[in-house]
């Protein structure tokens, strides 16, 4: 195996580790609600060092990690279906209130708390 392979290994092993919501840090601000994604859209927010997924689900924002920890891909790109965002590279899709995927228990992308509060958007990030 060359050194590639055993990093994109690596990598990809660490993306295996299920992440919880910490809460109680301190809010970065995404955006004003009025730049947010409509019902049923996803679009992708750049924070500091990370980029973020905002979906819409019935007037709900949701956030989680745009990069698919399975292979990458962006998931601000991927369909909205029941609750989940449905990669758009490989089809799996992620509960985007929990970061869960059915496909691999084991597997979950990094979910964000949203608040609210005076006309912008904030996450708490992981």
């Amino acid at each position: 195996m060359d050194a590639a392979s055993a990093d994109h290994m690596i990598r990809h092993e660490l993306q295996e580790v299920p992440l919880p919501v910490r809460q109680g840090e301190e809010q970065i601000r995404v955006a004003a609600l009025s730049e947010m994604p409509q019902v049923g859209e996803a679009l992708e927010f750049r924070l500091v060092n990370k980029r973020i997924c905002i979906a819409n689900v019935g007037g709900e924002l949701c956030a989680i990690n745009n990069s698919c920890p399975h292979l990458g891909a962006s998931l601000s790109r991927g369909r909205i279906r029941d609750g989940k965002i449905v990669c758009p590279l490989h089809g799996w899709p992620f509960d985007l209130k929990t970061g869960e995927t059915p496909v691999r228990p084991t597997t979950r992308a990094c979910i964000y708390k949203i608040t609210i509060e005076d006309g912008d958007v904030f996450v708490n990030p992981l």
